[in-house]
Order: C-alpha cells, then sequence, then structure tokens
C-alpha cells in the first residue's frame, strides 16, 4: 500500500518535472524571440542612423565644395564692407587728430602774434564797474532803423590788432551754432550779465533755427559767418567752395532776419585758418576772401569745449591756461546742441574776466 503511494508520488513528480520543463522551454524560446527582435531593432536604428548621418555629410562637403555664386559674392561684399568700416573709422581718427592739431597750430600762431613783452601783472586788478555794452549804436531804435554791420576796408587789420593790443578787452565767439538746446541758455546768461557777444554761426543750423538768429540779433550781438555745412571734404574743395560755404550762410541769416541788407562780413575757418591737411588751400581761400572785402579771424584763447571735456571748471581752467600772457582775448567757445557744459562755466568765465577789469565787445566795433 506504501509502495502504491510512493509509486504514485513518483510519477506525479515525474509529470511535474516534464511539465517545468516544458514550461522552462517555452519562456526560453520567448527571451530568444525578445532578444532577437531587440537586436533586429538596435540593428534598424544603427544602420539608419548611419545612413542618415552619411548622407549629411555628403550634403554639407557638396555645400562647401559647390558653393553658390550668389553667397560667394555675398561674402565677399560683407567682407569688403567690413573693410570699409575698419578704413573709415582709421579716416575719423586721423581727422580728429588733424583738427586739434589744426587748432593748437591757429592757437599757437595767434599767441605768436599777440605775445607782447608788456607783462600781464594787473590781471587781478579790482571789479570794473562800468558799463560792458560798450555797442550803444546798436541799441532797439536803431534795429527798428535798419541798423547793419557797415563795409570797413581796413577791417582785416583792425582785427589783427586786437591781438596785439594791450588793452584789456574780451572778445566772447561762439561757433557752430545756433541750436535750439544751448543758444537760448547762452542768450539769457548774456542778457542777465549785460555782455555782448559774437555768434559764428552755420547757415544749415540757421535754417533751422531762424528766431534765435533773429533774438541774437535784437539784442545786440554780432552774426559772423561760419560756412554753411562744416563738412571738410567740401567746405575746402576748392576756393570757390569756401566762397560758396560763406555765401550759403550769408543767405540763410538775410532770411532769418528778413533783411536782404545785412552782410555778415566776417568769416571764421572751420578747425581754423591754418593747419592741417588744407592749410595751402585755405591761405588762398583767405586772400580771395580779403580781396572780397571779407574779414577773417580765429582765436588766441579756448575753453576745449569742442575736445571732449565734461566738467565745467576743467573747461575754465583749459581757458585761463590757454590765456597766457594775452592781454586783449578773442575766446572761443561753442553753443552746438551738445555744449551743456559751456552753459554751466558761462557765468563764471564772464565773472573771471569783470573781476579783472576786462572790457566785453564784440565785432560791431569794426564794422560800425
Amino acid at each position: 500500500m506504501l509502495y502504491n503511494v510512493d509509486e504514485n508520488e513518483e510519477k506525479n513528480n515525474e509529470e511535474f518535472n516534464n511539465f517545468e520543463r516544458a514550461y522552462s522551454r517555452k519562456i526560453n524560446v520567448k527571451k530568444i524571440i525578445v532578444f532577437i527582435s531587440s537586436a533586429l531593432i538596435c540593428l534598424f536604428i544603427l544602420v539608419g542612423s548611419f545612413l542618415l548621418t552619411y548622407k549629411g555629410m555628403n550634403k554639407d562637403s557638396s555645400a562647401k565644395t559647390e558653393m553658390p555664386k550668389e553667397t560667394t559674392e555675398q561674402v565677399a561684399k560683407e567682407t569688403q564692407q567690413i573693410q570699409q568700416e575698419a578704413e573709415k573709422q582709421t579716416t575719423v581718427q586721423d581727422k580728429n587728430v588733424q583738427e586739434q592739431s589744426s587748432t593748437e597750430q591757429n592757437m599757437e600762431s595767434n599767441t605768436i602774434e599777440s605775445a607782447l613783452p608788456a607783462k600781464n601783472e594787473d590781471k587781478k586788478a579790482e571789479k570794473y564797474e562800468g558799463n560792458h555794452m560798450q555797442i550803444p549804436i546798436h541799441s532797439f531804435e536803431n534795429i527798428q532803423k535798419g541798423f547793419v554791420p557797415g563795409e570797413n576796408p581796413n577791417a582785416q587789420e583792425e582785427i589783427k590788432q586786437i591781438y596785439y593790443s594791450n588793452e584789456k578787452q574780451i572778445y566772447l565767439t561762439f561757433d557752430d551754432g545756433p541750436s535750439k538746446e544751448i543758444t537760448p541758455q547762452i542768450l539769457d546768461i548774456l542778457k542777465q550779465e549785460n555782455v555782448p557777444a559774437t555768434f559764428f554761426v552755420l547757415g544749415s543750423r540757421v535754417e533751422l533755427n531762424p528766431s534765435i538768429v533773429q533774438r541774437e540779433f535784437e539784442e545786440g550781438h554780432f552774426i559772423a559767418n561760419h560756412g554753411y555745412s562744416h563738412k571738410y571734404s567740401q567746405i575746402y574743395a576748392s576756393v570757390e567752395s569756401v566762397y560758396e560755404e560763406y555765401s550759403k550762410c550769408q543767405q540763410a541769416v538775410q532770411n532769418a532776419l528778413n533783411n536782404s541788407n545785412y552782410f555778415t562780413r566776417l568769416f571764421r575757418f572751420p578747425g581754423g585758418s591754418s593747419g592741417g591737411p588744407y592749410n595751402d588751400l585755405k591761405s588762398k581761400a583767405k586772400a580771395d576772401l580779403i580781396s572780397k572785402g571779407i574779414a577773417t579771424t580765429n582765436w588766441n584763447a579756448l575753453t576745449g569745449d569742442a575736445e571732449g571735456i565734461k566738467d565745467k571748471q576743467a573747461l575754465i581752467d583749459k581757458m585761463i591756461s590757454s590765456i597766457g600772457k594775452n592781454q586783449s582775448i578773442v575766446l572761443l567757445m561753442h553753443d552746438a546742441g551738445d555744449k551743456s557744459y559751456t552753459v554751466e562755466a558761462l557765468p563764471d568765465i564772464i565773472k573771471y574776466f569783470k573781476d579783472r577789469g576786462y572790457t566785453f565787445k564784440n565785432f560791431y566795433e569794426i564794422f560800425n
């Protein structure tokens, strides 16, 4: 009886083992199928990736070796533009150096002209109490009568004598205006301090701000000529082009004042009348203007407001150092739209000369 139980149990165990082996074989077959499928998928992915990469490499290679003509021309054009920009920057830097050199040469020339053996020990004189507006004939009544600068055949010589004079006199001059931002503020200060000035105006800016030119004239200031464009290559293209710039500016002033009898009669060369790459042409143009009854002037002191100085006290210090031993001063400043520091410094500049006994003048004294 026990034998039968053992035999049955052994038979059951054998059947179970057979089933287990069969089941294991089925699992192994499934694993093999999954493995083979995974391998095939991976292989397919690898082959596909390789083909895509190879195709892309061929395309890039073809693009590099067979660049379209338009692309080549575009690259060449861009390269040329970059080179031109670099040359342009170099030219601008050279021009700035030339302008600075020209200013220094004009300063040196005028300083030599005005240097005198007389000492300047009395510059710290007591405050001047007199009337600083020295041109009484340029009153409102005379303006209404049509008063304008008169012709003076000896103007050039008389202007030259300003630089030789021992008289303590100061000509405040402003270039490159008028500007709607700065010039009115300067006019306010001049009016408050009761001192005259000379404005060397640009014709192109006169056309933009005619009412400011009218105010300059009506408040007793001399309107002189600084050309039309302030573009050196245009102004100094020829002797004739210098006179053309003068004439265009004069016409703009006449239009602004609604007075065809107003002749500016006085010209200041942009960059000064000597020095720089246009020195020879300037010399010929100056002679041509004088022959036409047009006088010219430079300066013998400056604030440096065109040199990028952006500090009120630095402008004043520059002015004092540039005066040197000169007694009679023609002071260069600017009233272009970015000269806010000139506005800030102007009251102290006027005070400096008043405290030292200077008389303030403009060029109506020459053309009266």
